[in-house]
């Protein structure tokens, strides 16, 4: 009987090639991920109204008519509406939300048109008539006057604005001591500060797999930051499915304590790019309790 064995040197470089093309892979996800996010139109984001705010040169507001005043977007109906004239040469509308819909009809310089709803930098708006209606983008609703002949503008979505969205949701990739880790979360916010967070995360390595469900608060001291660090605290259950090796081994359920921090990076609309560490206390039924670390990215979407 031969037996081979492979020298140590083999041994941590056949490791070292393996982590290198995990995390090459790993990248690759992210950047895959995050580019279909971006450059795709948002079907599903919430709708508020194209309600335009004054520019900081029109005389006292407190002189302005009712339906002058600015107001704060609320949700409405294709019934509701607010009337501009088109300062431009023309507008274009396009068939849906976003840049791949074609266009279909052109309104002209001192046309009315009514604007009903808006969806992500997009807003949707109909003629005079309300006989054809579509979607223009944000910015070139800037060149359209009031009913007063004043210049309108209307705001860009920016970070303050996904702080006013109650839930989160968002998938990351990392490393769970050694092994591929895939995490998806889904959390509430309860102030501006606290958020509650479910996240259920699957690990695959050489002997086992694991599958990690956990609860936690996540705690934001500075929310409005580009940046955003945050410090979390969570109670969850880890099972272990042992893979067939000559050892013989067995399928394990523990309670699991976590620890964690990292940052929120606000990228545009409502996402963020997130990045965390975090510490997990493997309270085992042997004797000693087992300690894993854990680093993750991943991208998160407000709504």
């Amino acid at each position: 009987m031969f037996i081979s064995l492979a020298s140590p040197s083999i041994i941590i470089r056949n490791k070292s090639t393996a982590l290198f093309y995990r995390m090459k892979r790993m990248c690759v996800l992210l950047v895959s991920l995050l580019y279909v996010v971006m450059a795709t139109p948002l079907q599903a984001a919430d709708i508020t109204t194209a309600l335009p705010t004054r520019t900081l040169d029109q005389a006292d507001e407190s002189k302005q008519q009712p339906y002058l005043a600015p107001a704060q977007p609320i949700t409405r109906t294709d019934d509701d509406y607010y009337s501009v004239t088109v300062d431009d040469a023309f507008i274009e509308l396009h068939t849906g939300p976003g840049r791949g819909y074609p266009v279909f009809h052109v309104v002209e310089r001192g046309e009315l048109i009514h604007l009903h709803k808006r969806r992500t930098d997009w807003i949707k708006l109909s003629d005079r008539w309300h006989k054809s209606s579509g979607w223009a983008k944000r910015s070139d609703l800037n060149h359209t006057l009031g009913l007063d002949g004043t210049p309108l503008h209307f705001t860009d979505t920016n970070r303050e604005d996904y702080l006013t969205h109650r839930w989160e949701s968002g998938v990351a990739l990392g490393d769970f001591k050694g092994a591929e880790s895939l995490t998806v979360n889904l959390g509430y916010r309860l102030s501006r500060n606290l958020s509650s967070e479910v996240r259920v995360s699957q690990s695959t390595g050489q002997f086992s797999d694991n599958t990690l469900i956990n609860a936690a608060l996540v705690h934001q001291p500075f929310p409005h930051w580009r940046v955003s660090p945050f410090f979390m605290l969570g109670v969850g259950i880890i099972n272990t499915q042992a893979h067939a090796t000559l050892v013989q081994s067995e399928d394990t359920s523990d309670t699991a304590m976590l620890v964690g921090a990292g940052a929120y990076l606000y990228l545009s609309r409502r996402f963020v790019m997130r990045f965390e560490y975090n510490n997990h206390l493997i309270l085992t039924s042997r004797k000693e309790n087992e300690e894993i670390n854990e680093w993750k990215l991943g991208l998160n979407v407000f709504f």
